[in-house]
C-alpha cells in the first residue's frame, strides 16, 4: 500500500535480542493529508531499509510511503503493525536511481501542502445579465 502523509516525528529505536539473535526497529510518526488526518506510527525493522529512508524522514516533509500491514496475536491480544519497506518526498515522488554506492543519495526537496488560499473554490454559475435570475431551473 501506498499513502501520501506529513512525517511529524522520528522516535528512538529499539534494540532487543530475541530467538532468531539480536534485532533493532526504527519508528516514525506522519500524519494523512486529508480533511481528517489521521496519525500513523510505522515501524521499519532493517537497519539498511532504514539509511536509504532517512534522507526523507525530516519532520514536515511531504512524502510517499510504502508499507504493509500485519496484525499478530499475543496473549490473546491482537496488534497491527504499519511496516514500512520505502519512502519518496513530495506527492508525486518516483525511487530514485541507483548510483554508485560510493555516492549518498541526495534527498529530493519536499512538496509543500497546499493553503486555503491556493484550494480550489467550488463553482459558482455566472449570473445572467438580464437580471431575472431568481428562476433559473432548467424545469
Amino acid at each position: 500500500m501506498d499513502i501520501q502523509c506529513i512525517i511529524i516525528e522520528v522516535l528512538p529505536e529499539q534494540r532487543g535480542n530475541g530467538s532468531r539473535g539480536e534485532w533493532v526497529k526504527h519508528q516514525f510518526l506522519a500524519e494523512t493529508i486529508g480533511q481528517y488526518p489521521k496519525k500513523l506510527k510505522f515501524d521499519v525493522w532493517s537497519d539498511e531499509r532504514w539509511q536509504k529512508m532517512l534522507p526523507y524522514i525530516i519532520p514536515t516533509a511531504e512524502v510517499k510511503v510504502s508499507f504493509d500491514i500485519e496484525s499478530k496475536e499475543w496473549k490473546d491480544n491482537w496488534f497491527t503493525q504499519l511496516n514500512a519497506f520505502s519512502v519518496y518526498a513530495g506527492s508525486n515522488a518516483q525511487p530514485a536511481q541507483q548510483q554508485d554506492n560510493n555516492v549518498q543519495a541526495q534527498p529530493q526537496p519536499a512538496m509543500q501542502p497546499k493553503t486555503v488560499a491556493e484550494a480550489p473554490l467550488p463553482y459558482s454559475a455566472p449570473a445572467e445579465e438580464s437580471g431575472d435570475v431568481a428562476d433559473d431551473l432548467p424545469f
